[in-house]
This record gives structure tokens, C-alpha cells and sequence, in this order.
């Protein structure tokens, strides 16, 4: 089942950075200037596991929409979203990015 939800949140985080520099999906533009601290005064909760793929697409949905309010370019989705990864999914994730090759970013 761990399995699942790291690939499961490997393809949600890459798909986000992997978005470029498209508009958001109500047709505005991106907004580079939101901060990390306006992301954090959302209150977005952490994710360390879940037990249920269930689990792992309710906490992106969640940060999704904390996104869509914040209009934060793909590059900064990507980041924000993997700042809030703890526990065996940040030491994952973490792995995971150590793995990619050194010019990889995810933007």
C-alpha cells in the first residue's frame, strides 16, 4: 500500500511542476509574487503517510485548492507541496530527489 501512495504522490507532485508556466485553470495568470509565508498562513496540513491512496488524494486536493487561491506559479507548487511532506514521505521524497539527475528542476 506504501508502494502505491509514493507513486501515486510522485506522479501529483511532478505533474504540478511539470505544468510550466500555464495559466490557471480559471484562465488567469500565474502569481509569482504569493509568498511561502501566504502559503503558510493557509494552514495547509503536513503529510507524513496514509494508509488509503484515499488519504494521499484528499491531502492534494486540499493543497491544490490552497493553490488555486494563491495562484502560485507550477515551479512553487512543486516546492511548497514537498515542504509539507514529513515523516517517511519527506524522508521519500527527499530519496527521491537525490536521485534525479543534478540539472533536474521541477518547474
Amino acid at each position: 500500500m506504501m508502494v502505491e501512495n509514493q507513486r501515486m504522490l510522485t506522479e501529483t507532485i511532478n505533474r504540478m511542476a511539470n505544468q510550466g508556466g500555464r495559466n490557471a485553470p480559471d484562465g488567469s495568470a500565474p502569481n509569482q509574487y504569493s509568498s511561502f509565508k501566504d502559503f503558510m498562513d493557509m494552514k495547509p496540513s503536513p503529510f507524513r503517510e496514509a494508509e488509503e491512496p484515499l488519504q494521499a488524494e484528499e491531502w492534494l486536493n486540499t493543497v491544490e485548492q490552497k493553490f488555486r487561491l494563491l495562484r502560485l506559479t507550477e515551479g512553487l507548487k512543486a516546492e511548497y507541496a514537498a515542504h509539507q511532506l514529513q515523516g517517511p514521505t519527506g524522508i521519500w521524497w527527499n530519496q527521491y530527489r537525490e536521485a534525479l539527475p543534478d540539472n533536474t528542476v521541477l518547474d
